[in-house]
């Protein structure tokens, strides 16, 4: 019985650790959808959905959390583009009581995160994938949660 005591110790410590260090890992899960838009450009839209983030494949398509819509995204051509950038600058947002929050680069791809408030407060991105294809996303979640969305987003052109 003494020789075995070491062996089921061991045992015991293996099973410890692994229950430890399984229930630490957080798997990963996505959905992807890839729409045809009417640049003529193939999108593919990968959302990861561990923090609960849904979205449908409907364009604009709308990704939401326990129920509640957090971002509409409406996919624009270059004319589309072109009205937003022009409207997306310091003057214009200030006019508006809104403000450039952040400008970044996504997956390679160039996005402007603004605010604006009226009668209530939007927390919009603007995302220029190429020459011909851009995305507006709006939100009326709050600045963290809609951030935090966004990040779960991926965008790929696909040839």
């Amino acid at each position: 019985m003494k020789r075995q005591l070491p062996i089921v110790l061991c045992i015991i410590f293996v099973i410890i650790t692994s229950v430890g260090y399984l229930a630490g890992c957080k798997a990963n899960s996505s959905m992807s959808f890839t729409y045809s838009v009417t640049t003529g450009d193939k999108v593919k839209v990968t959302l990861n959905t561990t923090d609960g983030y849904t979205m449908n494949t409907e364009n604009p398509f709308v990704v939401s959390k326990d129920g509640e819509e957090i971002l509409t995204c409406q996919f624009l051509t270059k004319g589309g583009y072109e009205y937003y950038s022009d409207l997306i600058n310091d003057e214009i947002l200030e006019s508006q009581n809104g403000r450039i929050i952040e400008s970044g680069n996504k997956n390679n791809f160039d996005y402007i995160f603004y605010t604006i408030e009226s009668n209530f407060v939007e927390n919009d991105f603007f995302v220029r994938l190429n020459d011909q294809t851009s995305l507006i996303i709006g939100s009326l979640a709050s600045e963290e949660e809609a951030k935090k969305c966004f990040d779960s987003l991926t965008f790929e052109i696909i040839k």
